[in-house]
């Protein structure tokens, strides 16, 4: 954050001098929230990961009525397309955040791959185990492309700001 605001003022034409003093004051600001601002911090980064793992479940289940009837390049076109923009709405609101919390960032970003995968991987092994017990004849899907394609777009909103961060400022920070 101090990187994006030192080139944010500097930009604006600051001279140096006032752009250190006021980076020092949001630092100490930072430093100085009162405790129940702190926990409150800390409760809106794990809400928002458990919202996450939620939608990320959520939107599995619905993907079922496109694992039945979509097939080949319209089933992959979809999966991803679902899965790119929520990953797109939860980059903007794990960014809008803005904790100084790094090492609860880094695992947020193992944790929600991991489980993307998994509960995709699970609805649609489920969807194909459910086609054969009914016996609609819907075409079986191989699960384990259809999680990797889901994780990958759900992932790529994240990629594209890391990469926006480092053209920008030099050095990504991780969320």
């Amino acid at each position: 954050m101090k990187k994006h605001l030192r080139a944010r003022l500097y930009e604006k034409g600051w001279h140096p001098d006032d752009i250190e003093k006021t980076v020092a004051i949001v630092e100490r600001a930072h430093e100085r929230k009162q405790p129940w601002i702190k926990i409150f911090d800390l409760s809106l980064y794990w809400s928002a990961l458990l919202l996450g793992l939620i939608g990320n479940f959520v939107l599995a289940v619905l993907l079922v009525p496109i694992l039945m009837v979509a097939q080949g390049f319209w089933l992959f076109f979809l999966v991803f397309v679902f899965a790119f923009l929520f990953g797109f709405l939860f980059i903007n609101i794990l960014y809008h955040i803005e904790l100084k919390l790094p090492h609860q960032h880094i695992l947020n970003w193992l944790l929600l791959p991991i489980f993307s995968f998994l509960s995709v991987a699970m609805i649609t092994d489920l969807t194909n185990y459910v086609d054969t017990l009914i016996g609609f004849g819907f075409q079986t899907h191989n699960y384990w492309l259809i999680a990797i394609t889901y994780t990958a777009a759900f992932m790529l909103p994240y990629s594209l700001l890391i990469i926006r961060e480092k053209m920008l400022f030099g050095k990504a920070k991780l969320l």
